[in-house]
């Protein structure tokens, strides 16, 4: 196969970790929300070796958090320039100075702990406690990314660092992400409640 780039292979320890960090966001696209299937939204699954048929027209079925982490992506993408734009406004004095590429990853990867710890949500029957989901989260992103005595596999270290930054909350990215990330499922919620007028989503709203 011929590169578009003339430059030379990564190394193959960098190449094995990239296929381990997109096998581990592929289990994102098997894993549904559970705020939809905790409020009636059926959850695709395989009826032994099959999917059953869809139903057509419907919007019956959960999205997977990989659905939902891609459109947190497209989010941003509209979203920067638009703010962008507005920094550049010399009516305010504001300065936005937000990284398109980063901030974009940032929304495709947020969730990906939710591979390994499934979708807990502010109703989980467990009532667990902020501090023990956001202690599960971290550990499973260190199975993740192979965290050990302070450093990440080698091809890893991007996700890793982004993956912080979203936790942190602290930074433009981080923020507008959280942002994008609500926003997304209020409009989620929107969607099935026009699919559904009996379902009852008020509580997301």
């Amino acid at each position: 196969m011929t590169s578009i780039l003339p430059l030379p292979p990564p190394p193959p320890q960098v190449i094995a970790s990239h296929i381990d960090l997109l096998l581990s966001y592929g289990t994102l696209k098997r894993q549904p929300r559970t705020g939809w299937t905790n409020h009636g939204l059926n959850w695709h699954s395989k009826v032994g070796d099959v999917y059953p048929p869809l139903q057509p027209d419907t919007w019956n079925v959960c999205e997977t958090v990989a659905e939902h982490s891609g459109r947190v992506g497209a989010m941003i993408t509209l979203a920067i320039p638009l703010l962008t734009n507005y920094a550049n406004d010399p009516n305010n004095n504001n300065g936005v100075n937000i990284d398109i590429g980063r901030c974009v990853t940032m929304g495709l990867v947020h969730d990906l702990a939710e591979g390994v710890t499934g979708d807990i949500t502010p109703y989980e029957t467990s009532k667990i406690t902020k501090s023990e989901k956001r202690d599960r989260e971290r550990k499973a992103m260190e199975g993740i990314c192979g965290f050990k005595d302070g450093v990440v596999e080698d091809g890893k270290e991007f996700w890793w660092d982004v993956w912080l930054e979203y936790e942190s909350g602290t930074t433009l990215s981080s923020i507008l992400c959280k942002d994008c990330d609500v926003l997304d499922m209020l409009l989620q919620s929107y969607e099935y409640e026009l699919s559904d007028p009996d379902l009852k989503l008020d509580c997301f709203w």
